[in-house]
């Protein structure tokens, strides 16, 4: 039945109007990242510019709600630093960062697949997948790394809807966050706001005609105003470092979410990075920029991390 109904729906529409349909919504999903990088090829690229001793490890890490796929590189008992992927994307999109010398040195690397995506899979698939859900299916894992940090906890670095996800990660787990980067990242809930587009993509038939992969990401955008809501009134309660990188040209999340961090971030924990002339994929076109703010957030940890005790959460 499902079958006949798309083909009907499929007809419906003429050849030039499903390519025009297809041509806007990979032009403009919202909070959206490409894979520049899958797997194999970021496995090479990482073979190739690999230097020094720390190991590079595929694993998983298994609960009862979820298996997390993760690329590590180094060892544990130094700070983490675990990146997050947007919508769509992988753990490879942050695969140059990986292979950093500076920063092997410094922290023990992470680089995970997000719940649903690449290696990793949720033991029961929700209808709505909210930054919230994410949270608590990846805090088990953010506990784990945290007990063998030597104390050190956790700095996240988020990239497009990731950087909305680290976040609620560091409201949701604050004992064990210690620093906050997000690249071009939506927090501001006016400005997370579900575009035409989007709504049109999650409406039949149009929804039969998109991609898996970006039909998978409007689904975690569609809600993504109502999590931000939620989470507005839990900035003024982050006593971290947070860091928000953005790029002024940025046609996907608007660079007014740096005035919405402003407003919302205790002053002296914020750094906010406006980069002229810079569309979202500042994490491939300017790395420097994270990187520096990474090393800046690190340095600030390092100072709390010596004979720090990792805390146990908190009833909830």
């Amino acid at each position: 039945m499902i079958g006949k109904a798309r083909r009907r729906a499929l007809q419906a529409f003429p050849t030039r109007w499903r390519i025009a349909l297809l041509l806007v919504l990979f032009a403009g999903c919202a909070v959206v990242s490409v894979e520049q990088n899958p797997g194999n090829q970021a496995d090479a690229y990482l073979a190739e510019h690999h230097r020094g001793d720390a190991q590079v490890r595929h694993q998983q890490f298994h609960s009862d709600a979820a298996t997390l796929a993760y690329v590590s590189v180094g060892e544990p008992g130094r700070p983490a630093v675990v990146f997050v992927h947007g919508t769509p994307g992988r753990w490879s999109d942050f695969v140059h960062f990986l292979a950093e010398p500076a920063l092997q040195k410094q922290a023990y690397l992470v680089s995970l697949d997000r719940p649903g995506w690449g290696g990793s899979s949720m033991a029961q698939q929700p209808q709505r997948i909210t930054l919230r859900l994410q949270s608590s299916l990846i805090g088990p894992f953010l506990q784990t790394l945290a007990e063998q940090s030597n104390g050190c906890g956790i700095v996240l670095v988020g990239h497009s809807l990731g950087g909305s996800l680290v976040a609620r990660l560091a409201m949701d787990y604050p004992q064990w966050v210690r620093g906050l980067v997000i690249i071009a990242g939506s927090i501001d809930p006016e400005l997370g706001r579900p575009r035409w587009y989007n709504t049109l993509a999650s409406l039949p038939p149009v929804r039969w005609l998109t991609p898996k992969p970006l039909r998978k990401a409007n689904t975690e955008i569609m809600p993504l105003h109502d999590d931000l809501l939620a989470m507005a009134p839990a900035w003024a309660d982050l006593a971290i470092p947070v860091t928000l990188i953005q790029g002024l040209g940025d046609r996907l999340v608007s660079p007014r979410n740096a005035q919405y961090a402003r407003k919302v971030v205790t002053g002296q924990q914020l750094n906010v990075v406006e980069v002229p002339e810079q569309g979202h994929f500042l994490i491939w076109d300017q790395p420097h920029w994270v990187n520096e703010a990474i090393d800046t957030t690190l340095a600030r940890v390092r100072g709390a991390c010596n004979g720090a005790r990792i805390a146990q959460p908190a009833p909830r």
